[in-house]
């Protein structure tokens, strides 16, 4: 049995829990994954922020769009089965339970021997430092996420994107651009895990995911975050 096979497996205590937070899939190619994604995308006016000048695929509330935790923790058991090592996180900081808290669930919940927190923002990286003051395992870099990876030296096991732009085409130019770049800096058997793909196009995971699936990528489940593996 080869590793996309166990990882369905492993997943499939999940199977029929159809909710916004975590779908698994049958690992799906980009087309499949972009109907799956459409289908749970907000339309009605009491699923979004209508009127209120972001347009239609916004949630209202938390209570509508379920934190992202089983994501994150699936997510960290599939790469620690994956013997991986490293970690890279862009966009960072502990915003609380409906944010997902990643950080600590990388460090807590993982055998990674470095987690990366990338983030313009010191105010981030002070968050996670504040509850994470191991500096030897957890590594915070005060800078944008394109300038990290292009001088990162080390191959990248589990690639964790959530960062923001100012606007919902240059998030989706941004998440692309910058796969782009970490892409060759990748483990031949990686995770890429991407927050907030439950929103219309443009967004976070229009380009990127069409593409990581070109480079050999499935997607294992999708929701409020996707998760794609290459093995």
């Amino acid at each position: 049995m080869n590793f996309i096979s166990k990882a369905k497996q492993f997943l499939c205590d999940f199977r029929g829990k159809k909710n916004f937070e975590f779908i698994p899939t049958d690992s799906l190619d980009a087309d499949q994954w972009a109907k799956r994604i459409r289908e749970i995308t907000p339309k009605s006016l009491h699923d979004h922020l209508h009127g209120s000048g972001k347009g239609p695929g916004f949630w209202t509330s938390a209570e509508k769009r379920p934190a992202p935790a089983r994501s994150l923790q699936r997510a960290g058991k599939l790469f620690d089965r994956m013997k991986g090592k490293i970690i890279v996180e862009i966009g960072s900081g502990l915003q609380g339970h409906g944010a997902g808290n990643s950080a600590l669930v990388w460090y807590k919940n993982t055998a990674a021997i470095k987690i990366f927190c990338v983030d313009p923002d010191p105010r981030a990286l002070q968050s996670v430092r504040k509850q994470i003051p191991d500096t030897r395992r957890l590594i915070c870099a005060e800078q944008d996420g394109a300038g990290f990876i292009e001088a990162f030296q080390d191959s990248i096991d589990l690639l964790y994107l959530d960062f923001w732009q100012n606007s919902a085409r240059e998030r989706a130019n941004a998440y692309l651009h910058l796969y782009e770049k970490a892409s060759k800096k990748m483990s031949p058997a990686s995770l890429l895990l991407i927050d907030d793909t439950d929103h219309a196009d443009p967004w976070k995971q229009t380009w990127i995911v069409p593409a990581a699936c070109r480079d050999g990528f499935r997607v294992m489940w999708c929701g409020r975050q996707t998760l794609l593996l290459r093995k």
